[in-house]
């Protein structure tokens, strides 16, 4: 008997366990096999919790839960489904949103067919991950947040492919919003702006909650004429369509953008441009989108990528931080009376 067969021997009666067990480790996945003879389904533990499902078998098409998939995004549920049943688009995972409780959360189910021996499809397992209680995944929106932004920004820094460009947007006085209506309020607002960029953005863009009230949208090959018109129609569809509980709620936006460019290879000085860029926007130009690569000069880009270096060099090994002590001496004695402690910074090829 070799290894394999000393493995598996005697593990029938405990495999129910044993998937039992792997798919309760991870908190935000959920498991489904369906066996496509009988239809029958059978759903993870936490899939049971999750949908509130009355069991863990159930009859497909006659599941019967508490949450529900977002109107919008029924087709492409279907759809996707319909196509990993094929055998297609197996190694993609496709999206989709459900409601938890008042809010949205992105899911994303990815698909693997089980054949017979004669080839046929016999079962196909799917595993749901829901962003919305994910560490990576901003709690309020649904959206990716900052850490995965930041990996994003430097998979495109490391890769000479498509050029990208990174669009902030920022919602003008929320504060007072905050203040006025309270929290719970404002992240209504938030979760229904994320759900805003999702429909007008569609498959155009990844879109990431940044801190506050700030949205960051990484486009590929998008021309400054095309970036103009995704802005306006998101710009009109908040002014318009936002609505909570029952009541519409008008937001007015602000927005920077920077195309990124080969010499720029640093997160720190890349974000850095997009918050001058949207401050800009509302400072100076009413909230019509500003690109940094057409407003800033080439002093003024020099400047951006030296801050960057002392900010790195400051946060990690302090490379070119140097200090020097200075006397100080009363001018009539020229006694010392003390010292002065200084740090400079110099670095090449600064």
């Amino acid at each position: 008997m070799n290894t394999a067969d000393l493995f598996w021997k005697d593990m029938d009666p405990s495999f129910p366990d044993i998937i039992k067990a792997i798919t309760s480790l991870s908190k935000k996945s959920y498991i489904s096999i369906t066996n496509l003879r009988t239809d029958i389904t059978w759903w993870s533990g936490r899939a049971v919790d999750y949908f509130h499902l009355k069991e863990n078998y159930t009859i497909k098409g006659k599941e019967k839960g508490s949450r529900s998939i977002h109107p919008d995004d029924v087709e492409a549920f279907k759809n996707g489904f319909r196509e990993r049943l094929a055998g297609k688009n197996l190694d993609e995972p496709w999206e989709y949103r459900i409601k938890d409780g008042e809010k949205y959360h992105r899911f994303s189910a990815k698909a693997r067919l089980i054949y017979d021996n004669e080839n046929k499809p016999l079962y196909i397992v799917i595993r749901y991950d829901n962003y919305g209680i994910s560490d990576d995944v901003d709690s309020v929106t649904g959206l990716n947040n900052d850490s995965l932004l930041n990996q994003h920004i430097t998979d495109i820094t490391s890769y000479t492919g498509k050029k990208t460009v990174l669009l902030k947007i920022g919602i003008n006085q929320f504060s007072h919003i905050n203040v006025m209506y309270g929290v719970t309020f404002s992240d209504k607002i938030l979760n229904s702006v994320a759900q805003t960029l999702i429909s007008t953005v569609k498959n155009a863009g990844n879109i990431y909650r940044s801190s506050g009230a700030n949205f960051i949208i990484s486009f590929k090959d998008m021309s400054k004429d095309e970036l103009h018109h995704v802005y306006d129609d998101i710009a009109y569809e908040l002014s318009n369509h936002i609505v909570v509980e029952n009541m519409k709620v008008p937001l007015k936006i602000c927005a920077g953008a920077v195309y990124i460019e080969p010499h720029m290879n640093e997160i720190n000085a890349i974000r850095s441009r997009l918050t001058y860029a949207i401050n800009h926007s509302k400072s100076a130009h009413h909230g019509e989108l500003v690109i940094f690569n057409d407003e800033i000069s080439g002093n003024s880009e020099y400047q951006f990528n030296l801050i960057s270096v002392i900010h790195k060099s400051a946060t990690t090994d302090f490379k070119g931080f140097r200090l020097f002590y200075q006397p100080i001496a009363d001018t009539k004695t020229g006694i010392i009376k003390g010292m002065e402690a200084l740090i400079r910074w110099e670095l090449e090829p600064y």
